[in-house]
């Protein structure tokens, strides 16, 4: 369960990354900045179909392969959802057509979010689905925009039933939170700062930012959820976002500076450069994981007092009656751009300024009267230091097609640091971190992983890593994918830079993860060729680097991992109907001795 909310959460930062956007537009067409109504209604239509973009997003990040096939069927999915729930709304459940219930269903995004789970799972099901040759067209992945119109119609069905359930205990719940005003706020700011250790904050992100509160703008439109009420120029909008200026831009810069302050007077300097950084993009940005997670693991409790003090700041400003809001998050910039919405930013200001101030005294009073050991105070860290240094400097690693990229260099290194390839099933990111599905999570080497460029390391599960890297995430993301799309003959230089991230902390993990490269395997084929589906489910066989076999089979979903692993094959890596087995020297020979077994099989 924790895996699946978080993989939400993650793909609910593709349709929230295009709030920017839809802010900086509504903002520079309003009245009191260039007084442009077509740009401002270009702003706000985001927000008309943001249900539609968070159905586009789920189905993006639930998917495999994020074909554009995926995101068609979402599409379809949603419009035949929305109508259809209309119409059964008033017919079965038997409310007027201008029903709240009714006439805001196009703009929940709950609704977005249920059509693109159910496209996800239908693609994921049958994009591999071969139809008989008479309907041959429709088969796979062209198959799941019918089969997803079909199944929103049994989904509009259960859906009616339950859904008057929903919409008052959401009616509801807006009336408590109301109710608790800056108690309500509060908690919220206290449970996104813990939530964000285990990256859950988005969903609880999605809801209070884009599910509370209702406002009718003067030309007629109703928009929902905290951050479009604010943008839309609703006045008792933004409780959900203010309290967060104070801490972003002002009390983290304090925590930075009094951790610069605590460090040895050797180190002092080199701890300035990385927490003035970090410090720099939370106040400007407010992005603030590469701050947070410098201490989060050495000194846990400054974290909880963090959390704490984020609460505090939520109820102070909302009861101070200030509120203010962002399109991308609490920063110098949207705190800039966003000021003539604003109530009392002025006053925000001075708290900000305060609360720079409390973090700055209370970070340094826990750290010296504690003997905490953040960055600069002790030995193991001075280590950890100088590998986040180093990491900005170009590493002696080539990738293939891409040599001298500075991101594909320090992915090189990364991907070594992680076990190597075969451990990596999967690489997703959403703002500040990679978000790695791997077959074992213990196999991450830390200490490495900070050598090329990681602020952090979480485990969430034995099958997944979390690594926080910052804003230029993306990038490392896609030199990761990039990488492990290449042809399996760059895996000596991969191994290369394995043996360099480990020999001198593990040797015998280095060893066995480059090592195996270039040893014989035993392999049953019998069994390979029935965990690979069968004979009819194989297409082409190939070897390559002397190591590797490629497969291209006709169903991905009958191939059997675990089934493959049991019968000698060291590692899998499965992408849609290609299948790579890593099978040791010899490799082809497996590949002639399977091609000959399937021949056999088949005639």
């Amino acid at each position: 369960m924790l895996e699946f909310l978080q993989r939400i959460g993650r793909s609910l930062m593709l349709p929230i990354a295009v709030m920017p956007a839809a802010a900086l537009l509504m903002r520079l067409g309003a009245p009191d900045v260039l007084d442009l109504p077509f740009i401002q209604a270009a702003g706000s239509e985001i927000f008309v179909y943001l249900p539609l973009l968070f159905a586009a997003g789920i189905v993006i990040g639930m998917t495999a392969d994020k074909r554009g096939e995926a995101v068609l069927a979402a599409v379809v999915g949603y419009f035949v959802l929305i109508k259809a729930m209309g119409v059964l709304l008033v017919d079965v459940g038997e409310y007027a057509a201008d029903a709240a219930i009714v006439s805001r269903l196009p703009g929940n995004p709950l609704i977005g979010i249920i059509a693109g789970l159910v496209t996800a799972a239908l693609y994921s099901r049958f994009s591999n689905l071969r139809l008989p040759e008479a309907l041959g067209f429709f088969s796979g992945r062209r198959l799941v925009p019918i089969l997803t119109s079909v199944a929103m119609l049994v989904v509009a069905l259960a859906l009616v039933l339950v859904w008057p359930l929903v919409w008052d205990g959401l009616a509801s719940f807006n009336e408590f939170l109301a109710g608790l005003g800056a108690l309500g706020a509060a908690v919220f700011g206290f449970l996104n700062r813990l939530l964000l250790l285990l990256g859950l904050h988005h969903v609880m992100n999605s809801f209070f930012w884009f599910n509370i509160g209702e406002f009718v703008t003067p030309e007629g439109t109703m928009v929902v959820g905290d951050i479009p009420r604010f943008l839309a120029g609703d006045p008792s909008a933004g409780v959900y976002q203010v309290g967060f200026y104070p801490v972003m831009m002002g009390g983290l810069v304090g925590a930075a500076l009094a951790m610069i302050r605590a460090a040895r007077p050797e180190n002092r300097r080199k701890v300035a450069g990385i927490l003035g950084s970090a410090a720099l993009v939370s106040f400007a940005t407010g992005i603030t994981e590469p701050l947070e997670f410098s201490f989060v693991f050495v000194a846990p409790l400054l974290y909880g007092v963090h959390a704490l003090l984020t609460g505090v700041s939520m109820y102070l400003t909302v009861s101070l009656g200030m509120t203010h809001g962002f399109g991308f998050s609490a920063g110098l910039i949207d705190y800039v751009l966003n000021f003539g919405l604003a109530q009392h930013p002025l006053g925000l200001a001075v708290v900000t300024v305060a609360f720079f101030v409390l973090y700055f005294a209370v970070f340094s009073v826990l750290i010296r009267v504690l003997n905490l050991r953040t960055l600069g105070r002790g030995d193991a860290m001075e280590d950890s230091e100088a590998q986040a240094a180093s990491s900005a400097q170009p590493l002696p690693v080539a990738v293939a097609g891409r040599v001298g990229d500075e991101f594909s260099e320090r992915a090189a290194g990364m991907l070594a640091a992680l076990g190597g390839r075969e451990n990596v099933d999967s690489v997703d990111s959403c703002a500040t971190r990679l978000r790695l599905g791997v077959r074992d999570s213990s196999l991450a080497d830390e200490g490495a992983l900070m050598r090329y460029g990681a602020k952090g390391v979480i485990r969430p599960s034995e099958r997944a890593v979390q690594i926080i890297i910052g804003s230029d995430v993306q990038f490392f993301a896609d030199a990761l994918a990039h990488l492990l799309a290449q042809p399996a003959d760059a895996d000596q230089r991969v191994g290369d830079a394995q043996s360099s991230a480990k020999a001198a902390s593990e040797p015998e993990r280095a060893a066995a993860t480059t090592g195996t490269a270039g040893t014989a395997a035993a392999i049953e084929l019998d069994a390979l060729l029935d965990a690979l589906g069968g004979a009819d489910n194989l297409d082409e066989i190939a070897a390559s680097a002397h190591t590797r076999l490629r497969v291209e089979v006709k169903r991905g979903a009958a191939v059997d991992e675990s089934a493959l692993r049991a019968c000698g094959v060291r590692g899998v890596l499965l992408r849609g109907e290609c299948v790579e087995l890593l099978v040791g020297a010899g490799a082809e020979q497996h590949r002639a001795s399977l091609q000959a077994l399937r021949e056999s099989a088949r005639a």
